[in-house]
């Protein structure tokens, strides 16, 4: 069964455009972290500095065996070393 549905007249209604004031080091920050996650790799060069491998996994991670929300990826690039997955969990070997 379809509900009724009333005609509106939008013409009434008033909208407020909200604008959002970035500063342009927070704007190149996040443009420097964007270039640097996808990045290209190429798995046939030679090892460079440490730190600079990247793997990619698929995990789920688990709190007493429980899956938690937003703790699961599938395709996520991982650079070794940089102490950006689990904080605290980065030792060099």
């Amino acid at each position: 069964m379809v509900p009724d549905i009333k005609p509106v007249d939008f013409r009434r209604w008033k909208f407020e455009r909200l604008v959002v004031e970035v500063p342009e080091k927070e704007v190149q920050r996040r443009d420097r972290a964007g270039a640097k996650r996808f990045r290209k790799s190429n798995p046939s060069r030679p090892r460079g500095r440490p730190g600079s491998d990247v793997v990619v996994i698929d995990f789920t991670g688990r709190i007493d065996g429980k899956e938690f929300p937003g703790g699961a990826a599938t395709g996520h690039h991982l650079e070794l070393g940089a102490g950006s997955f689990i904080p605290g969990a980065s030792r060099p070997v």
